[in-house]
């Protein structure tokens, strides 16, 4: 009985809410639904007002009412679980990657790419871009760490590719290899090659960097990064702008 009871009293107030909320809408917009004992040049305003106050009574007489569960540290650490199922990182994944399958993971190692021109670029590059001024430039976002274990071998372990003090680690010529391709797919210059570019800036954010490479004398479509590991990566590690 004391069930039924509760479950008509919880019906009507939720009637009570919803007809406050509808009725202070609908007393906004249109006279006609204006409460029909108010005269005078103000009665929209006046059944809004009205309604809204039913509207807010409801829902405090719902909230003393009903009052939400409240949260335990359990509660708490099952979300935080469940969000960390749903939002892994990148090094997470290729942990999970490799112990599964050997691989090394590298979809979405490059985030972003942008080509400048000379005039174009962004002040800290253009500092200490070559003086020559002519041709593009590529700014790339990438993963350091995804790239550091694809890179990684017997020269040179993980964390020595992420030597922060030595950036030439991870990008020498002798350990990555950028490729710049034309709109044909055509190879224009790449960096293992003194071929007429550079990678000359490296700037980190944790496991986040940004290089940028230049000039070339062709303005690229695509950029591709030919890695120690390349036999085992998960996909090629390429970017189209």
């Amino acid at each position: 009985m004391a069930s039924t009871t509760q479950f008509i009293l919880e019906g009507l107030l939720f009637s009570i809410i919803s007809s406050g909320l509808l009725f202070f809408v609908l007393g906004l917009i249109s006279p006609k639904y204006s409460l029909f004992w108010l005269k005078g040049s103000k009665t929209r305003l006046r059944s809004s007002l009205i309604y809204a106050f039913v509207f807010s009574s409801g829902l405090l007489v719902a909230n003393s009412r009903f009052p939400g569960t409240p949260r335990t540290a359990q509660t708490i650490a099952d979300e935080a679980a469940f969000r960390g199922k749903y939002r892994k990182t990148d090094e997470q994944i290729s942990k999970e990657v490799f112990a599964a399958t050997g691989k090394i993971y590298t979809r979405e190692l490059i985030k972003s790419g942008v080509v400048y021109t000379y005039d174009a670029l962004p002040e800290d590059m253009r500092k200490l871009a070559p003086e020559s001024r002519k041709g593009y430039y590529v700014q790339v976002v990438l993963d350091n760490k995804l790239l550091a274990k694809a890179s990684a071998g017997k020269t040179f372990k993980e964390d020595e590719l992420l030597d922060e003090t030595k950036p030439e680690n991870l990008y020498g010529k002798s350990r990555n290899t950028f490729v710049l391709y034309n709109a044909g797919n055509g190879e224009i210059s790449r960096t293992e090659k003194n071929t007429g570019y550079t990678l000359f800036y490296v700037k980190r954010d944790y496991n986040i960097d940004t290089i940028c490479i230049g000039p070339c004398i062709e303005k690229p479509t695509k950029i591709s990064i030919n890695c120690n590991q390349q036999a085992i990566i998960t996909d090629q590690i390429e970017f189209t702008f």
